[in-house]
């Protein structure tokens, strides 16, 4: 039952991160704390594993006109999501071996990715028309990957609201593509968390089984979200990615309250 808890979640998180381009991370993780007793090292890994399958295969079957169009900016994003991702990846390992606190650590992560998207959503609901720019420095758009990439590899999120919306305003991007441009990031600060903690050796220890139930259920997940994707327009794209800031604010307090027990 274990397994088939795992694949449920894993594929509902992944159709709603492909359809919404904030990844499966972002709910994989505070549902995995919410509902299984792995630990949190193994959940913040597997929720990593799953959100680079996820933006892998999404990159894969996108429309590739729009990484084109952009080819520059996600260029340099990648940059900043790869240095990020391996900073992100140092900051939890030092947090774990600092508080040896599952629990703390767990209360610290919903914590932030609740607050992070409740900022979002009060943005999207109270300043929705507010202004948006197109930058083009270099440097300033691998900063911006590199937050990226530290806040997604630290909470173990894969991007998670924060890309959508830094993407949007700081690159004027249309949900459709801000949604692609994200799980762009996704894939290369993921991937640089992934070889950072092969490299080190800090992979945690679990069954593999669980590995392998989660990477094909992110597949299954990718190609579903993919679907309703290409279908959504960009007003209903819209409007999906509030209700998915509301579940994921909700999974967080649930989390919040069970950590602080």
């Amino acid at each position: 039952m274990s397994y088939v808890l795992y694949s449920v979640i894993t594929i509902i998180a992944c159709t709603i991160g492909a359809i919404s381009g904030i990844g499966g991370g972002i709910i994989i993780k505070p549902s995995f704390d919410a509902f299984t007793t792995l630990s949190v090292p193994v959940i913040t890994f597997l929720s990593c594993c799953a959100s680079f399958t996820l933006a892998t295969f999404s990159m894969i079957r996108c429309d590739k006109k729009i990484l084109r169009k952009n080819l520059k900016v996600n260029i340099f994003l990648a940059i900043g999501a790869v240095i990020g991702g391996i900073i992100g990846k140092g900051i939890f390992e030092i947090l774990i071996s600092t508080l040896k606190n599952d629990k703390m650590v767990g209360l610290i992560a919903a914590i932030c990715i609740f607050i992070i998207t409740l900022i979002i959503f009060i943005n999207r609901i109270f300043f929705k028309d507010c202004k948006t720019y197109n930058f083009k420095n270099p440097a300033f758009i691998i900063l911006i990957g590199c937050t990226l990439g530290i806040v997604s590899s630290f909470l173990g999120i894969g991007g998670g609201p924060l890309n959508i919306i830094l993407v949007y305003l700081v690159f004027s991007a249309s949900p459709k593509t801000s949604a692609i441009m994200s799980l762009f990031v996704i894939m290369f600060s993921q991937g640089a968390t992934l070889i950072s903690t092969a490299i080190t050796g800090n992979i945690p220890t679990f069954n593999i089984m669980i590995l392998l139930v989660i990477i094909v259920s992110a597949i299954v997940g990718a190609i579903i979200g993919k679907k309703i994707f290409t279908k959504m327009t960009e007003q209903t794209n819209a409007v999906f990615f509030k209700y998915v800031l509301l579940l994921i604010m909700v999974i967080n307090i649930y989390n919040i309250v069970k950590f602080s027990l």
